[in-house]
């Protein structure tokens, strides 16, 4: 099992304006995407384990595509785009 925030973080710096994850990663539990201030698409897809998962403070997200993830919840905040 892989930390999955301290992962996140270091995989994708907080100026990144597109992350596509994928089954790549043995994320699971939760995982918050939280004050990307650039971010403009993203895509989470193919991996079963992640329950919750926090969009938060994304004011450029234009795009969000969410699919086979197993995800029970799903919270958004201030994504006005």
């Amino acid at each position: 099992m892989i930390n999955n925030q301290n992962e996140f973080n270091n995989t994708y710096p907080k100026e990144t304006k597109k992350i596509e994850i994928t089954d790549e990663y043995d994320f699971e539990g939760q995982l918050a995407i939280v004050d990307y201030l650039n971010l403009e698409k993203l895509y989470l897809h193919d991996f079963d384990s992640i329950d919750k998962i926090t969009l938060k403070n994304l004011p450029q997200l234009q795009e969000c595509t969410i699919w086979d993830c197993g995800m029970k919840e799903l919270v958004i905040e201030n994504c006005p785009k």
